[in-house]
């Protein structure tokens, strides 16, 4: 490759923005804030500004830039260049502005030499820094990116018209660029699913699901019947999930990986009777999706009869556990050493079948917590959760529905709590603007910041929307059943899993 030196400019640090589309993101972050916060949460920028501070700022290392639409937008360099803007504006990152204006009050002469303009270096485009980012990040010169990050970056090379051959000669610092792309393919297919289960589409669509342990279950030629999938050779997707059936196993399969009973070391290699299981399972959730007309690619199925919800929600029973204890899980018991006040509703489905999944959701005496963790929460809002998880809502919906309002609004503000930086304060209608500013174009939190800030003819009476809380806590006019709790859980149920991460 013929050598051409690059120009090295100087540049204001308030006038370099952010490359939203960055591979070490899970998805493109809508806005420069949710960039900065998402780099400070999930990789540590608060250490690297603490680097700077003590340390100085070095430019060894240049930020690698391009121009776009007027302005320059960092490749490389987004942690570092997020750790100095947040030094020298320590608002731009509300969740971590106390413990960044404590550094500052901690080194106040360090912070006095803080630049404000830096040297870049800039590419004419993306397409020629591309295997510069590649050498940097899946070479060993830097800190590597994961398989993940790694298979955002080749599919995005990918996309933008370049062969798997061209890659190969272009990234020789990649070593398998089929099984990226396959892996790219994958991903980008997880997020387009239509799922029923708002926790399922927000755990596909998120950092939570490594790819490279979920590679351990798509690279197996039986679950990708069962999901409907195909490649060919250069790890393009020749077949989707295209119906209902192909659906509801992929979603039983990534319940599977949620609940921790499969990983790359465990219930996927087959010939064990855990892999056999996990193929029961499989088959037995699409079943009755099975019998219905294929659908659209990504379709879910949309009407309200329980038998169709099929036994996705719950894992394989090993031949080794204890048929009661399986029981005590149908009936609510297990949750936090509560029985449920009554048995489960007699199911309605078919006698004359052999198996039987459980019965829909919405007909369950508790809510479904998979996911969120509670650990790392104080201790008040610990209990309020757990006093949710386990209030039976056939008995008393109308006391889970207000219980529910309260545990989303103590979510928010948890989310920007004091010991992070200024607080989101007032009624749920208040927080609502503060979340609705920073994450109403993110993907997988979209639906339900929309519905729940609805106002619209109707809203009034939608289970999930901040009107229909209100109303079941402030008006005598209103009822409420277990149905409408269940549809009201369902919506805001990503958005405090989200919340609520460590």
């Amino acid at each position: 490759m013929t050598h051409s030196q690059l120009p090295i400019e100087d540049a204001a640090v308030r006038d370099l923005r952010l490359d939203l589309g960055n591979y070490r993101f899970p998805v493109r972050r809508p806005t420069e804030h949710a960039a900065m916060n998402y780099l400070f949460v999930a990789h540590d920028a608060m250490s690297t500004a603490r680097s700077i501070l003590r340390e100085g700022y070095v430019d060894n290392e240049l930020p690698l830039v391009v121009k776009e639409n007027g302005r320059l937008v960092i490749l490389e360099g987004n942690r570092r260049l997020s750790a100095l803007r947040g030094l020298l504006t320590p608002q731009l990152v509300p969740a971590f502005q106390s413990d960044l204006e404590a550094l500052l009050r901690r080194y106040p002469l360090e912070a006095e030499d803080l630049p404000e303009t830096v040297r870049v270096m800039r590419f004419p485009n993306r397409e020629a820094a591309a295997p510069v980012l590649a050498r940097l990040h899946i070479g060993e010169s830097k800190r590597r990116w994961g398989l993940d990050e790694q298979a955002k970056f080749v599919f995005a090379q990918i996309g933008n018209g370049v062969s798997v051959k061209e890659l190969k000669e272009q990234l020789p610092a990649i070593k398998d660029v089929v099984r990226l792309i396959r892996m790219g393919n994958v991903r980008e297919m997880l997020i387009q699913i239509d799922y029923r289960d708002p926790s399922l589409a927000a755990y596909a669509a998120g950092s939570d699901l490594a790819m490279s342990a979920f590679e351990y279950a798509y690279r197996n030629a039986e679950i990708q019947t069962a999901i409907g999938i195909s490649f060919d050779s250069s790890g393009n997707l020749t077949t989707r999930p295209s119906t209902s059936a192909h659906v509801a196993a992929l979603s039983r399969l990534l319940r599977g990986f949620l609940a921790g009973e499969l990983n790359s070391r465990r219930g996927l290699k087959p010939g064990t009777q855990e892999f056999s299981d996990l193929l029961t399972a499989m088959r037995e959730a699409s079943l009755p999706a099975s019998l219905e007309q294929s659908d659209s690619a990504g379709s879910s199925v949309t009407d309200d009869n329980p038998s169709r919800e099929t036994s996705s929600d719950s894992p394989p029973v090993k031949p080794t556990e204890n048929p009661s204890a399986n029981a005590n899980r149908a009936t609510g018991r297990g949750n936090g050493g509560t029985p449920a006040a009554k048995s489960q509703p007699a199911d309605t489905s078919d006698s004359n079948s052999p198996r039987r999944g459980p019965n829909s959701p919405e007909t369950r005496r508790t809510l479904d917590f998979s996911g969120i963790e509670e650990e790392h929460l104080p201790l008040p809002l610990k209990h309020r959760l757990r006093e949710l998880r386990r209030v039976d809502v056939v008995e008393f919906p109308a006391a889970a529905t207000m219980l529910m309002r309260s545990v989303l609004e103590a979510s928010i503000k948890e989310h920007y709590g004091l010991k992070h930086g200024p607080a989101a304060t007032g009624t749920l209608g208040d927080v609502m603007k503060t979340i609705t500013a920073d994450y109403e174009k993110v993907g997988h939190l979209s639906h339900a910041i929309a519905t729940v800030n609805s106002t619209k003819k109707g809203a009034s009476t939608t289970p999930g929307t901040g009107m229909w809380f209100n109303l079941v806590a402030h008006s005598v006019h209103i009822d409420v059943d277990s149905r409408q709790v269940h549809q009201a859980w369902r919506l805001v149920f990503p958005l405090v899993r989200f919340l609520l991460m460590p």
